[in-house]
């Protein structure tokens, strides 16, 4: 009974009811679309930022972190005994080195990155980095190639094709010289790698620095970033106590990072706290100018034995049927907003077309946002609460309202 009178209520002023409803709609839809955009904002930087600069988990030495000298090596048969764990779903021994990389007229300091190609394709997506028409990425044997980041590739005028001198010190104290053939130019997205970064294959460098049989890295993927504890337990029980070998997740390799990740959702409690407290100021107006227009026919109602609960509980029920009408409403709009970030996606690009750069990531020039069921519930949830809340006054009032003196309102 107590539900029908209320929708009734509810409908007595259709155009006020529509209105507030509309603008509920309008605020619940803006905030759907700015927490899909978020989600596939965040879910880029977990696969640029945790997949292909720390993996979910990885094994190194203990000093590898603070010094990275080029002795802090571990085992390279690591990574087969990592890859038997069901947890594990992918592992690929890294070595890094910095070394002068030499054209004919200059010369820059570079970072070389040893990889194995077969094992790394199903960690990263290196491979798919070469730049359209300018080469490839290195062949499963690889011997003698090396791919080289495109602003490097700019500043020392080579291409694919070209031969470029690498000259650095090998870990017996000798020099470590070796012309390597540029087969492909990449572009990662991440600045400072486009800018000194070159990959080259591990046993090329394994053999430069005299390393053989070493990595200075193993890197572990497993279901999900979600997963990276569980990769990181596995990995340590097969591995045992080992005073040479540290097993860290990527939380603990970049605990910054972490701390960033772990903020995703601060962003949209914000822009729902805005939205909502306007939203919330024509909920309240609308539930207070219902109540003065009514205040005879409360009494009446008050008179005729309705208790006071019921009185709040009657007003409070008028306020969530007219949130649940502009869920409803903006359940709609929101899933229009947010089909158009995932098909179209959102142009977030520079002057002259590129994507902006943060914390050293190129973002692409365009976004795509993903649709995951929980900010839709806390935004739902959210103002639905809000509602409540803003219901509170107008229901207390008429709880508290004297039968004889409302009945000679008019």
């Amino acid at each position: 009974m107590l539900l029908r009178i209320a929708w009734r209520n509810l409908w007595r002023y259709r155009r006020r009811t529509l209105i507030t409803a509309s603008g509920m709609a309008l605020a619940m839809g803006l905030v759907m679309a700015v927490g899909c955009m978020q989600d596939g904002m965040f879910d880029m930087m977990s696969d640029v930022l945790v997949r292909q600069t720390h993996g979910h988990a990885q094994v190194v030495h203990p000093n590898w972190p603070t010094s990275q000298l080029m002795h802090d090596t571990i085992a390279e048969d690591i990574v087969t005994r990592a890859s038997a764990l069901p947890e594990v779903t992918g592992a690929s021994g890294r070595m890094f080195v910095y070394a002068l990389a030499a054209s004919e007229t200059t010369s820059v300091g570079a970072r070389f990155i040893g990889i194995d190609p077969k094992a790394d394709r199903i960690i990263t997506d290196y491979d798919q980095q070469v730049a359209r028409g300018k080469g490839r990425f290195l062949s499963e044997d690889g011997a003698g190639e090396v791919v080289i980041g495109a602003d490097m590739a700019t500043e020392l005028g080579l291409g694919p094709g070209d031969e470029l001198l690498f000259l650095g010190q090998a870990a017996d104290g000798g020099m470590a010289t070796e012309l390597l053939e540029i087969v492909g130019i990449f572009r990662s997205g991440l600045d400072q790698r486009d800018r000194t970064g070159a990959y080259v294959h591990l046993s090329t460098l394994q053999a430069l620095l005299a390393l053989d049989g070493r990595v200075h890295q193993v890197m572990l993927v497993g279901h999900g970033i979600e997963s990276s504890a569980a990769v990181r337990d596995a990995v340590r029980g097969v591995l045992g106590e080992n005073e040479g070998i540290q097993v860290n997740s990527w939380e603990d390799a970049d605990p910054d990072l972490a701390k960033m990740m772990g903020m995703r959702d601060a962003g949209l409690f914000i822009v729902m706290f805005i939205m909502f407290s306007v939203a919330g100021l024509g909920v309240l107006s609308t539930m207070l100018m219902s109540v003065f227009e009514r205040t005879r026919e409360l009494g009446v109602m008050r008179s005729l034995g309705m208790t006071r609960l019921r009185m709040m509980g009657m007003i409070l029920l008028e306020s969530v049927l007219l949130c649940a009408v502009a869920s409803l409403l903006g359940l709609g709009f929101g899933g229009f907003l947010d089909w158009l970030l995932i098909e179209y996606g959102f142009p977030y690009a520079t002057a002259d077309g590129e994507g902006v750069s943060f914390m050293g990531v190129t973002f692409p020039p365009r976004f795509y946002g993903i649709l995951h069921l929980r900010p839709i519930v806390i935004t739902v949830v959210f103002m639905h609460v809000v509602a409540f809340l803003d219901a509170l006054w107008p229901a207390l009032r008429v709880a508290r309202l004297r039968p004889v003196e409302a009945m000679r309102e008019h």
